[in-house]
């Protein structure tokens, strides 16, 4: 139903006076320096499991001791539930229009990187399906998690043309919720 009335409610919001930014630039959980150590944080942890990824997927190392192809799928699917989530709201927290590092370079860069992290990792959890798939069969319920999977690195992609076009949140949502419905 929000996708449908959601025109009506942009028409509203444009006849209204524009909000003024809710987070202060001088933050200290939203500042330059806590986004910027959050962000060498983020890469540096997911550079971690894209590393043990590439090690377990791509270069043929047998799975640990007592974990089956199942295990190592849900892992991966659950992983890929939080790190979306928290790629998203982070990004669009840090990103913000009027944010104190919308136009820093470096953090830009960071961001980048941190979401192409992401869409690697999303790849990685559609790669343990794969391997998942061909043990146990294809199901309804691993083809469903197949096409969220993709609608995760579709999502994270629109983030990433979000911030290069310099785009609103309501583009964000508006193009997520058109590759939504393209896909059902």
């Amino acid at each position: 139903m929000w996708a449908v009335l959601r025109p009506r409610l942009l028409c509203m919001r444009q006849r209204r006076a524009p909000v003024e930014n809710v987070v202060p630039s001088n933050s200290t959980w939203f500042g330059s320096a806590a986004i910027f150590r959050s962000l060498l944080v983020f890469n540096a942890l997911f550079a971690t499991q894209t590393g043990m990824d590439l090690v377990y997927l791509w270069g043929g190392a047998a799975l640990p001791d007592g974990m089956s192809h199942a295990e190592y799928a849900h892992r991966g699917a659950y992983l890929l539930i939080v790190t979306a989530l928290l790629a998203g709201a982070f990004v669009l927290l840090a990103m913000r229009r009027r944010g104190p590092v919308r136009d820093d370079r470096v953090i830009k860069a960071l961001v980048y990187l941190f979401i192409a992290q992401n869409v690697l990792l999303c790849l990685c959890a559609m790669l343990r399906l794969e391997l998942y798939v061909e043990v146990y069969s294809l199901t309804a319920l691993r083809l469903a998690a197949g096409i969220w999977m993709g609608l995760v690195a579709v999502g994270l992609v629109l983030i990433l043309a979000r911030i290069w076009l310099r785009k609103s949140n309501g583009f964000l949502i508006a193009t997520n919720l058109l590759s939504l419905t393209l896909v059902l």
